[in-house]
């Protein structure tokens, strides 16, 4: 069945506003940018900020927030996350607090001084002794959760290849 050109173009007409009309309301209410309940770890605020990469994808960039006494120590990219509930994995070294990205990148906040560095890409190394928990996408939800897993290893924390 053959459409008559001027109801074909009506159609496509309503097609792109509504489209247009999508598009506009996500990127004005973003509905799916949310930043979670921090965690507090040896006195700071830790929390994973996530919001939508793609408006009907899963795409999440991820986001590490560090803030003591309500002052931002820092604000890092994470590695993204694509619909897998990506982890972010963290110890405690001492003084310092060691975060591992799924990626492989490490991270630390040493707490004499609120320093935050980035270590360096240390794919596959072996993990630092004391496991404290992972920050998770909950399944079904737009909120991380901190949570500490049963089995921490290499197989665990490392997951993309991808410096």
């Amino acid at each position: 069945m053959k459409i008559p050109e001027s109801k074909a173009g009506v159609v496509m007409l309503l097609l792109s506003f509504l489209c247009l009309f999508a598009a506009l309301i996500f990127v004005f209410l973003d509905p799916l940018a949310t930043s979670v309940r921090a965690e507090e770890i040896m006195g700071y605020d830790i929390s994973i900020q996530m919001s939508n990469k793609h408006p009907f994808l899963v795409d999440h960039s991820r986001k590490l927030i560090i803030k003591k006494n309500n002052r931002k120590i820092t604000e890092q990219s994470l590695y993204q996350d694509s619909g897998s509930r990506v982890p972010l994995s963290v110890f405690i070294d001492g003084k310092n607090i060691i975060f591992i990205d799924c990626n492989g990148y490490w991270y630390e906040l040493d707490s004499t001084n609120d320093k935050f560095k980035t270590i360096d890409w240390l794919w596959q190394k072996g993990l630092p002794n004391n496991y404290i928990g992972t920050f998770r996408l909950r399944k079904g939800e737009n909120q991380t959760s901190f949570l500490k897993e049963k089995i921490i290893t290499t197989a665990t924390v490392y997951l993309f290849k991808d410096p």
